[in-house]
């Protein structure tokens, strides 16, 4: 038997369905499910499962996203506000991204301004440099 674009045969149901992640659209092809989504409902593509630590319908009804007391997404998971890895800093859109500074080993959690640098250079109110006296290589360090 053929299959609609994308859609696998299930010979044990005599039915074709769209692997997991994806939904059947009415156009009958297979369309991936909204992010942090792992189930959808068939042509309207509507979340009915998120993934591992995500929460159905926040902030909108059929989509997955973080709990308010887990607000933060790092490594495709939602943690608690101020978890964000070293070198890595929340914008206020619930996501970790890196610091902003060339050089910087760790920074403001929250601002994402410099507090320590990477080995060989110095901090220069919220700048990495090298120390007076050294130059910083083609390889990067001080």
């Amino acid at each position: 038997m053929s299959c609609f674009t994308g859609a696998v045969f299930n010979s044990g149901s005599n039915v074709c369905t769209c692997p997991v992640g994806q939904y059947s659209t009415s156009n009958a092809t297979c369309a991936a499910c909204p992010a942090n989504c792992t189930a959808c409902a068939d042509n309207t593509g509507v979340c009915t499962t998120c993934k591992s630590s995500y929460t159905l319908n926040i902030p909108i009804s059929g989509y997955c996203g973080c709990q308010a007391s887990v607000p933060v997404v790092v490594n495709d998971a939602c943690t608690a506000l101020g978890t964000c890895l070293a070198g890595t800093y929340n914008k206020g859109d619930n996501r970790c991204y890196a610091c902003p500074a060339q050089n910087c080993a760790t920074c403001n959690v929250y601002t994402g301004k410099c507090n320590a640098c990477k080995t060989t250079f110095s901090l220069n109110g919220t700048t990495c440099i090298c120390s007076a006296g050294t130059y910083k290589t083609s390889g990067g360090y001080c």
